[in-house]
Parts: C-alpha cells; structure tokens; sequence
C-alpha cells in the first residue's frame, strides 16, 4: 500500500487499507467491476416489467464513462413499453449541444427527416 497511486486519492486509499470494513459494496466495485451473471439476469427481468413510457437518452460526450452511451442503448433495446431514444451532441463553448437525435417506435426524427427504424419495423 505504500504505491504512490494509491496514495494519491485518499478516499480510494482507506478505503482499500480498510478492506470492505467501511463500504462494502464499493469495495466490491473496486475489487470486481463485472457483473455477475444473476445481477444481469434480475436487471433484464426488471427491464421487461417495464409498462410505462420510457425516454432515455444521452450525450456522444459520455462515451469515455462506459455506463451513459451503453447504458441507453441497452435500456431503449430491452424495454418493450413505449420509449424514446435521445443523443445529443458535443457541447460547443457557450454550453449549448449542436445537434439532437431522437428516436422511437414510432418514428425516427433526425433534425426535420422522419422515418421508421428497421428495429421497429418487426414490431408493427
């Protein structure tokens, strides 16, 4: 434990030194970032018991977080309510996104152009 690079973030250090004694369950993320398989399965039959409308979304900027991009994209394939899917774009220098992309069972909307994606199409 005397790494530098542990050393460095002391959150993540004691955290470590105390081996789970103070919040076990983050330090089973740190130890074990995968899920198990019987977590997957319980989120999937959760997803599936989903009965509400749904509008999920997020930005091309949070590729490099790994949860938001996949996370969405995941979320708007497994659920079988009524949803919508939206990316917005990279922010510019005055905080404002330069484009949106929305897209649903209904209908795909890009900028002013509207068609039905092929993913939908076996379900009408």
């Amino acid at each position: 434990m005397s790494n530098p690079d542990y050393r460095m973030y002391p959150h993540v250090y004691n955290l470590l030194a105390q081996k789970g004694q103070h919040m076990p369950p983050y330090f089973d993320l740190l130890i074990d970032p995968y899920d198990t398989e019987a977590s997957v399965e319980k989120s999937e039959a959760e997803l599936a018991q989903i009965k509400v409308p749904t509008y999920t979304g997020s930005g091309w900027y949070g590729y490099t977080y790994k949860t938001h991009l996949n996370g969405a994209q995941s979320y708007f394939a497994n659920i079988t309510a009524p949803k919508k899917l939206m990316f917005t774009g990279p922010r510019t220098s005055s905080g404002r996104f330069i484009r949106s992309t929305t897209r649903s069972c209904a209908g795909t909307t890009i900028g002013s152009k509207a068609s039905t994606p092929a993913s939908c199409a076996s379900r009408a």
